[in-house]
């Protein structure tokens, strides 16, 4: 399998992270906060590959 990085986005988290850290003085909650943002992010970004994909879709099938 091959990944792509994308290193804006995990720049972002990562001064994210450091961010939480210092705010919060505790690893354990902003680890799970970062947990959190990480869920809601791949839920975005799920629901915006389904849009493009139903949004590309041929209009030969929607004329059945």
């Amino acid at each position: 399998m091959n990944y792509r990085i994308d290193w804006k986005h995990l720049l972002i988290f990562i001064f994210v992270c450091g961010g939480l850290i210092l705010i919060t003085r505790s690893f354990m909650m902003s680890l799970g906060i970062m947990l959190l943002i990480l869920v809601v992010d791949y839920v975005f970004a799920n629901l915006e590959v389904r849009r493009r994909r139903k949004k590309n879709k041929p209009e030969k099938e929607s004329e059945r």
